[in-house]
C-alpha cells in the first residue's frame, strides 16, 4: 500500500481508502496535542456564531471523516448550518454515514474551487489539510470569496520542514526533514499563515504555536511512513549508525517525533 503522506490528497485513488480514514480517526490518540488544538479552534469559532438570530453557516474545509464537523455541531445551536467539505468522496461518504446532527451536511469539494456563493459563509475552519494542496494561495482566495465581510477563518497547519526524530543530531534531522518534506505539496504553509491571511484580505486576530509529539514508532510509521523514509535516507547515506541510534531509542522507549504547527484566526475585511 502506498503510504506516502502526500497521498492524503488522493485518498480515493489509493488501494484502500479505508486505511486513510482509519488513520484520520486514530491520529488524536497518536498525537494528543491535536485534541488541544481542536479545542482551541472551537473556542475561537464558537463566539462568532453563538447567540445569533440570523441564519449562519460554518464550513469545515477539508473535513476528512467528519469528526471535527460533528464536534462543531456539538458546540453550536442547532439552527446553524454546518457544512463539511472534502476532496475525497470516501471521506465524505464515511462522514455522511456517521453524522448525528440534522443541521450537518457533507459535500465533495476542492478547496481551490469551492461550490458556494460569494459571501455565503460566516466561519471557515481548516485543520492540517492545506499542506497537501498544491497552489495553496488559490484556496485562500476561495476562503476570502465565500466568506461574508467580517467572517472568520480559523486554521491549524504544520511546518513539516522542521519535523524532528529524537534522539538524532540536528544535522541529521535537517536531512531527514528535507527527505520527508519532499513529496508534500506545501510543507511550510503553517509557518506562513499570517502572510497568507494578510495577502488575501484578512486581519490576523490570533496566532498560536503548537508542537505535535508522537511516541509510538509503530503508529508513526503507520500514519506517516516516517521511519521508512528515515531507513531509506540511512541506506542512501550509507550510515547505519543513525538507524541503530533510532532503533535503540525505540527499544528503550525514549524515541519520539515532533512536528511544529501553528493556529491562526483571521477576519475578512468588512
Amino acid at each position: 500500500m502506498d503510504k506516502n503522506p502526500s497521498n492524503y490528497s488522493a485518498v480515493d485513488n489509493s488501494d484502500n481508502p479505508s486505511h486513510w480514514i482509519e488513520l484520520m480517526l486514530d491520529f488524536p490518540a497518536i498525537a494528543p496535542e491535536v485534541n488541544r488544538i481542536r479545542q482551541q479552534l472551537l473556542d475561537w469559532l464558537v463566539p462568532a456564531v453563538d447567540g445569533s438570530d440570523s441564519h449562519m453557516t460554518i464550513l469545515d474545509a477539508g473535513c476528512g471523516p467528519g469528526v471535527t464537523t460533528q464536534a462543531i455541531a456539538d458546540r453550536v445551536d442547532d439552527n446553524i448550518e454546518i457544512i463539511g467539505a472534502d476532496l475525497s468522496q470516501s471521506m465524505v461518504d464515511y462522514a455522511s454515514a456517521h453524522s448525528t446532527h440534522h443541521n450537518v451536511r457533507y459535500h465533495k469539494a476542492c478547496l481551490k474551487d469551492l461550490p458556494y456563493s460569494d459571501g455565503s459563509i460566516d466561519v471557515i475552519r481548516v485543520e492540517r489539510c492545506l499542506h497537501h494542496v498544491p497552489g495553496v494561495s488559490q484556496a485562500f482566495k476561495e476562503f476570502q470569496r465565500v466568506l461574508k465581510p467580517g467572517g472568520r477563518l480559523v486554521i491549524n497547519e504544520p511546518d513539516v520542514r522542521y519535523i524532528c526524530m529524537h534522539p538524532l543530531q540536528p544535522a541529521v534531522n535537517v536531512r531527514y526533514a528535507a527527505a520527508y518534506d519532499a513529496p508534500i505539496a506545501n510543507g511550510a504553509v503553517g509557518a506562513y499563515l499570517p502572510e497568507y491571511l494578510n495577502a488575501n484580505g484578512f486581519d490576523l486576530l490570533e496566532h498560536q504555536p503548537h508542537l505535535l509529539m508522537m511516541k509510538s514508532a509503530h503508529a508513526i510509521d503507520r500514519c506517516f511512513n516516517a521511519l521508512e523514509v528515515f531507513r531509506d535516507l540511512c541506506k542512501k547515506d550509507q550510515n547505519p549508525a543513525n538507524l541503530s541510534k533510532v532503533e535503540d531509542a525505540i527499544d528503550g522507549n525514549s524515541f519520539y517525533l515532533t512536528i511544529p504547527c501553528y493556529s491562526v484566526m483571521g477576519e475578512k475585511h468588512a
